[in-house]
């Protein structure tokens, strides 16, 4: 899960930078940097991991008055570690993931709409960058929504175990949302974007079946985002005047 969630914050970022600061994007995201964020988001859980093995942890099961099973307790050996796995872990779902990553969306929402004014005086090859761009926000948001609920009911998992307040309904809510944020990406992505639609059908040899149309090809992101910022200036020196 914490992969998922470093994923998610890569994917954030990279959004974030394509939109908000589209001239500096692809200086940013070199192959390299882009290597260091992958194996970066695979060896911070490591590490995590291996922290957590380090110490005995007991498994007990909870039963309810009836003799039910209600859940499983984990009851770490060294409180340190313990306190260090529950408060990484509420700290990284209910900060960076619940509120920093909400607000870098909120802001690539909120520059996109106030370009939407130069984008519409712009060429089709800028309007196809600008909104493709736009189109692979919107997938990782819904990517990022389905994991901030999922990490929110293990958050209120861990308060269980702390503190034996029994949640019925978080079991069952736990895997239908660990499942749903396993497998939506990619009908996110044939939802929004006719490209990746296109790409599939072809993929799979069903591409001669869809209706043909015309490909706008894409401009650099500097030059098509150059021109929105033009665009951008020259709409606002006319409201000036």
């Amino acid at each position: 899960m914490h992969v998922q969630m470093c994923g998610v914050v890569v994917v954030t970022i990279n959004r974030f930078t394509a939109i908000v600061f589209p001239l500096k994007h692809n200086k940013i995201w070199t192959k390299r940097f882009l290597c260091l964020m992958i194996i970066g988001m695979w060896l911070l859980p490591l590490a995590f991991s291996v922290l957590v093995l380090t110490t005995k942890i007991e498994i007990a099961a909870r039963l309810n008055s009836d003799g039910e099973l209600r859940w499983y307790s984990f009851d770490y050996e060294d409180e340190w570690i313990e306190t260090i796995t529950f408060g990484v872990t509420g700290v990284w779902i209910g900060i960076v993931l619940n509120v920093t990553l909400l607000i870098m969306y909120l802001i690539q929402f909120i520059k996109f709409a106030r370009n939407r004014a130069a984008l519409g005086k712009s060429n089709a090859a800028a309007k196809t960058k600008a909104y493709t761009e736009l189109k692979l926000a919107l997938c990782g948001f819904v990517a990022f929504l389905v994991l901030s609920v999922f990490g929110l009911i293990f958050l209120r998992m861990i308060a269980e175990n702390l503190f034996n307040d029994y949640c019925r309904v978080c079991i069952p809510l736990y895997s239908v949302f660990g499942d749903i944020n396993t497998w939506i990406t990619p009908y996110i992505l044939l939802a929004i974007s006719s490209q990746t639609r296109h790409c599939f059908l072809n993929t799979i040899g069903l591409g001669r079946f869809i209706k043909k149309t015309k490909v706008v090809p894409w401009t650099s992101s500097v030059s098509g985002m150059l021109e929105l910022r033009k665009n951008s200036q020259r709409s606002g020196l006319s409201e000036g005047l």
